[in-house]
């Protein structure tokens, strides 16, 4: 089984490199801590949370969804929600309320607010669009 790939390196607000940082990946619906592996087969699994390397770099192997992405040293800590991994790359499904996107048919992931969704006119064929509460 092929996964999904994700990698960062972890900056402040100053674009200062975060060392070290402790990263936790979560299932953005559920909030479930997931399985994450170090190689893109899934054979080494990798523990959640791990640690970024000395120069704030992380990389991980994941099942195509939607994550909430954590990264925490000392007071800092920068949040990534709503993560789109593997969902155009590897040809995977998202399952939304109501709704199955087949990857093959979305160029591009956004998420925006309603009342931009509104305001778009039309919006783009071949977006998926992610609508959040402000």
């Amino acid at each position: 089984m092929a996964l999904g790939a994700f990698q960062r390196t972890v900056v402040d607000d100053a674009g200062n490199v975060v060392p070290s940082a402790s990263i936790e990946v979560r299932d953005q619906v559920s909030d479930s801590i997931v399985s994450i592996y170090s190689d893109r087969d899934g054979e080494v699994s990798l523990g959640n949370p791990f640690t970024a390397d000395t120069e704030g770099f992380f990389r991980f192997h994941v099942a195509g969804g939607a994550y909430k992405i954590s990264a925490t040293s000392g007071a800092f800590t920068r949040v990534w929600e709503w993560v789109a991994i593997g969902l155009l790359q590897e040809q995977d499904e998202i399952e939304l309320p109501g709704t199955v996107v087949q990857s093959e048919d979305v160029s591009q992931i956004v998420t925006l607010t309603q009342s931009a969704y509104d305001a778009l006119d039309p919006p783009d064929e071949g977006t998926l669009y992610l609508i959040i509460e402000a």
